[in-house]
């Protein structure tokens, strides 16, 4: 399937090739989306999904792939790249993976930088995590916003975890064994222009109702996940209550294939392998998780099973 999101040169002799307006001559709207990184320059995702919105499009891409921190390549800072954005309207959107604005649609935004496994560390291998923390910014007490995130993603389950601990109006859909890259999912499913259209024209979100979606842990049960799962990709021993935690997740939502599979490490741990075997086999059963695959042809193999 190709990528929805795919990058779409529009102007590669620009000068200044990573910001794009696309004029609206009715609306007074404006709504800025950002690219996903690793865009080159000149570039810009969505491009094509908001051609219908009624708003004046900005698309913006930092193709340094550095997150925005220092603006993008063609403005000496944040400050004055976010001057440049600065454009006469009625009500500003963003869409993205960056938050900001009265109507955002977040697509699996990390809540602050440098987690170990989150994809700005891949980017900024420098950053310690916690650095540029936006979960606890001060939103606009009107803004409508919509963080949609895969529930096999354990460093976005826990963001959208910690943006709703942070504040209580955003709204969260997990879309249930989806990975990061959740915009395939959306296009394949829904179709992403529709939804687009759908959230900043009329500010709805029940497209989502017929969609396959996982519940959002809590914070407590979202850092556990956190914790549990850097503990085994670290080749680390897990803490004892992350592990409690994980089953008790995974007992809740059986039908989550990510959750399923780190239970059963879990149960693995603790030296229980009937309920390790028996994770594993949900995950296969509800979405054939390549990890648990993976592990249950290794319990077998060492019982010596044909």
């Amino acid at each position: 399937m190709s990528d929805p999101r795919r990058a779409v040169s529009v102007n590669p002799s620009s000068s200044v090739p990573s910001v794009l307006v696309r004029p609206h001559p009715h609306s007074p709207h404006v709504c800025v989306v950002f690219s996903s990184r690793f865009q080159p320059a000149g570039t810009f995702t969505y491009f094509r999904k908001t051609l219908d919105l009624f708003a004046t499009t900005i698309l913006v891409n930092d193709h340094s792939h550095g997150w925005y921190l220092s603006g993008t390549p063609d403005f000496e800072s944040e400050e004055a790249l976010i001057e440049s954005l600065r454009w006469p309207r009625e009500r500003l959107l963003t869409l993205g993976a960056a938050l900001g604005a009265g109507k955002i649609l977040a697509l699996c935004p990390e809540s602050h930088l440098g987690i170990p496994f989150g994809k700005s560390i891949e980017s900024l291998p420098n950053l310690k995590e916690g650095e540029h923390d936006i979960a606890g910014l001060n939103y606009p007490s009107n803004a409508q916003v919509l963080i949609v995130s895969g529930s096999n993603d354990i460093v976005d389950v826990y963001c959208a975890a910690r943006f709703v601990q942070h504040q209580a109006g955003f709204e969260v859909k997990i879309l249930n064994n989806v990975g990061h890259v959740v915009a395939e999912h959306l296009e394949a499913t829904m179709g992403l222009a529709k939804i687009f259209k759908a959230f900043f024209e009329e500010g709805r979100t029940d497209l989502f109702a017929g969609a396959e979606l996982a519940e959002l842990p809590d914070g407590d049960s979202a850092a556990a996940l956190k914790r549990f799962s850097e503990a085994l990709r670290l080749r680390q021993p897990p803490q004892p209550h992350d592990a409690v935690l994980v089953e008790a997740e995974a007992a809740r939502q059986p039908g989550c294939s990510g959750f399923q599979y780190l239970a059963g490490m879990a149960a693995l741990g603790r030296g229980d392998e009937l309920a390790a075997e028996q994770c594993f086999r949900r995950a296969i059963a509800v979405a054939r998780l390549p990890r648990a695959v993976l592990r249950l042809a290794q319990m077998q193999a060492a019982r010596g099973d044909h």
